[in-house]
């Protein structure tokens, strides 16, 4: 109510309530990871613009494509979760996701190393050449579900005969023999044998 002299000369009016929205914050997403075969992204997913020390989780994310590459990928699944305690606590609630697409929500895939074990040079007598035959190899670090076939080349480091080993770099190369992913070469990279060495003999005069 008013008071004072003048009182009377006024008319209150109480104003209604006022009320206001607090609208979800957009947070950023953004993922990378090394090739596996599969769309799923538990665990390399990066949740940020939140608010102070908070922090979020999630759930259910994949990507839009498994294959190695940047161009075009893209989280195209995901669900934000409650995570934290204290004043990291995050709520879910309080954000919301970004339009999921390759600008909002990038996706990295790199690709999947490969390397090579148990590689051995042949001996051989001298041809003038520097041709090393490789034998055995095995490749390793394959995804489950790709077969691989592997082929190697080897150059000694000199065409020479010598009583000692000769140093012999190995090119390595391999293809796609079956696959339950979909996988290309592209989705590997493949690092050769280094250390080989192996022996050129002399050789035999021909028999009169």
């Amino acid at each position: 109510s008013l008071t004072g002299a003048q009182a009377a000369n006024y008319t209150l009016t109480v104003q209604s309530a006022a009320t206001a929205r607090i609208t979800p914050k957009t947070v950023t997403l953004l993922a990378s990871k090394t090739y596996d075969g599969t769309t799923g992204l538990t665990g390399y997913v990066t949740v940020g613009g939140t608010i102070g020390s908070e922090v979020l989780g999630y759930s259910a994310a994949a990507a839009n494509d498994s294959h190695v590459g940047t161009l075009g990928k893209y989280i195209s699944a995901i669900a934000l979760a409650d995570v934290g305690s204290g004043a990291t606590a995050g709520l879910a609630s309080n954000y919301s996701l970004p339009v999921l697409n390759a600008a909002n929500a990038p996706v990295t895939i790199t690709a999947k190393a490969l390397t090579v074990s148990g590689t051995s040079v042949t001996t051989r007598a001298y041809d003038g050449t520097t041709v090393a035959s490789l034998t055995g190899g095995t490749l390793n670090g394959a995804v489950t579900g790709d077969t691989l076939v592997l082929t190697q080349t080897g150059a000694f480091a000199s065409k020479d005969y010598s009583s000692s080993a000769i140093g012999v770099t190995a090119t390595s190369t391999f293809s796609v023999g079956s696959t339950t992913n979909g996988s290309v070469q592209g989705d590997y990279a493949i690092t050769a044998p280094t250390g080989l060495s192996g022996f050129i003999t002399k050789k035999a005069p021909p028999v009169a």
